[in-house]
């Protein structure tokens, strides 16, 4: 009896009707593995300053804007729901990430000195060769199976950032014994002194934060100017007690010209000045009130303290010019004048934290962007002249070699004793004959 063909939709789907084709060694051993996989990694467990649901509310994407991050959102929900199943998957990325470190990291009984590069490079290597493997793919699938929704690259990317969040856990608790190394190539920034030009810079960032706090503050008193209620009131009235004290800060640009006791930092201002001139500038006392804040900032922004305080190194050095009294002592008299009041002192404070805040953050971009260009290798101009002259070297040789092998084969004929009276053809053939 023959057997009936399969039908196309069986053609298309692979899956046929007799029983002995539903049965899958590989595909079961897989999915026992699966099934076991969590179980066997229960013995190393994070530690119990992991907050999962802190950590997946850190990872999460506020507001989100692509299609991806909605679905990444939307992955994390669902970890939620299953929060066992997911502590069970990180539990197994903890122990094979503290087997890495103990594979790769000497661990050396009282070691004062730090970790070695080459142990650290290893270890990271190790760590992103698990991540990209196919075991890594087959342990996230029990993942994968809790959200119906969302596409593969969401999918990895949010198991992704939970895993890269489990290696910063344990590297922080070895944070003690990593090295430090200082980053030569960050040009040097000279805080006991400013050339012309730098304090031109300094002068104009100044404007530029008093101009950006004032509107602020302007738009809050025209926003409350008409409120009756006891809030709208003193947002009002604060509001209007900032601009005053903006107001104080600055000065006409005739004026300044006339009273400056440094012409040299105008360049700036006068340089990028529009046709109606509305550039801010901020008297002398301001302005050192503001080379004050740039010094100070520039003295903690370094590598050193990127490498210690990381992404709160902006709150560091907030922080650190808060608490110089000094120097709040200088902007409190600037914008009080002779006439303290102790009711405003909260004011003031407010006043000069927004100020440092402003200021700090343009020179924690400026700071970025130097560190980010120093982590690049650049080739000096030797090492492109040698790269050219091999190139040229290697073009050489191989057009030499080309040109030889195109080169055609002279085949010299000589007149052999006694064949003067010969044929042509007789010759031809004679020649043959000692080619071949």
């Amino acid at each position: 009896m023959q057997q009936s063909n399969p039908s196309p939709v069986q053609h298309a789907t692979g899956i046929l009707d007799t029983e002995d084709d539903m049965d899958d060694p590989v595909f079961d051993e897989l999915l026992a593995n699966i099934g076991s996989s969590l179980a066997e990694h229960t013995a190393v467990v994070l530690p119990d300053t992991f907050d999962l649901e802190e950590q997946i509310n850190e990872l999460s994407y506020t507001c989100p804007v692509t299609e991806q991050q909605s679905m990444v959102n939307e992955i994390f929900a669902s970890f939620m729901d299953n929060e066992q199943i997911v502590r069970c998957f990180l539990n197994q990325q903890y122990d094979r990430c503290m087997k890495f470190y103990a594979q790769t990291v000497i661990s050396e009984p009282g070691r004062e000195s730090p970790v070695p590069q080459c142990q650290l490079t290893a270890f990271y290597k190790l760590w992103q060769s698990h991540m990209t493997s196919a075991e890594y793919e087959s342990e996230c699938l029990p993942l994968i199976l809790l959200s119906s929704k969302g596409t593969k690259p969401a999918l990895y990317s949010a198991i992704f950032k939970p895993c890269t969040t489990v290696r910063q856990l344990l590297l922080s608790d070895k944070a003690a014994q990593l090295s430090y190394i200082d980053n030569q190539k960050m040009t040097s920034r000279a805080t006991d002194g400013f050339d012309a030009k730098a304090r031109g810079k300094i002068r104009y960032i100044g404007g530029y934060a008093v101009a950006k706090l004032k509107y602020n503050y302007m738009c809050q008193v025209k926003s409350n100017m008409y409120k009756t209620s006891a809030l709208g009131v003193s947002k009002f009235n604060t509001a209007s007690v900032m601009v005053e004290f903006l107001e104080k800060m600055t000065v006409s640009e005739h004026h300044l010209i006339a009273v400056t006791e440094d012409p040299g930092s105008l360049s700036e201002t006068s340089r990028k000045q529009n046709i109606n001139r509305g550039l801010t500038n901020i008297s002398d006392q301001c302005y050192h009130c503001f080379e004050s804040i740039v010094t100070a900032s520039l003295n903690e922004l370094s590598s050193k303290n990127l490498v210690k305080h990381g992404n709160s190194l902006h709150d560091h050095v907030i922080k650190t010019l808060e608490e110089n009294n000094q120097f709040f002592a200088s902007f409190y008299k600037m914008c009080s004048g002779n006439n303290a009041n102790p009711a405003s002192n909260d004011n003031i404070r407010t006043l000069n934290r927004e100020c440092i805040y402003k200021v700090s953050s343009i020179l924690l971009k400026q700071f970025s962007r130097d560190f980010m260009e120093s982590c690049h290798t650049r080739k000096k101009m030797e090492h492109r002249k040698q790269i050219q002259v091999s190139e040229k070297k290697t073009a050489h040789n191989t057009h030499f070699k080309q040109t030889k092998s195109l080169n055609p084969i002279s085949i010299t004929t000589t007149e052999q004793p006694g064949t003067s009276g010969v044929s042509s053809k007789d010759q031809l053939q004679h020649i043959q004959i000692i080619l071949f």
